[in-house]
């Protein structure tokens, strides 16, 4: 039995997925890469301030979509399919940048903890 609890009370624990961010706010912008979703945060003046640049290209965005139920690895709500996904010069694995006609836009990883 206390097996059983412990397990039903870590269930809850952990990174949101592409279905919680999209059940909250169906407008937004955002990604998922090895099972990390990420959130555009291009406006953000502490992102201007770090000076993101794109470092190594990690593959292409495959599908654009806004549902929740069907939101996978290299999906996007708003990035096209075939736009460039690329980690960064600075932030790690927290950040990514994609580059769509030209204009580079970074996204950081919403993790828990």
């Amino acid at each position: 039995m206390l097996i059983t609890t412990v397990a039903a009370c870590s269930s809850g624990i952990g990174n949101p997925t592409a279905g919680d961010i999209l059940s909250d706010n169906p407008n937004a912008d955002i990604l998922q890469w090895d099972g990390i979703v990420y959130s555009n945060v291009n406006d953000a003046e502490y992102v201007r301030e770090l000076g993101h640049e794109p470092v190594e290209k990690l593959g292409e965005i495959e599908r654009q979509s806004g549902s929740r139920w069907f939101f996978r690895d290299r999906s996007a709500t708003h990035l096209p399919e075939g736009t460039n996904i690329f980690n960064v010069n600075k932030g790690g694995i927290y950040y990514l940048i994609g580059v769509a006609d030209d204009e580079e836009i970074v996204y950081r990883a919403l993790v828990e903890g």
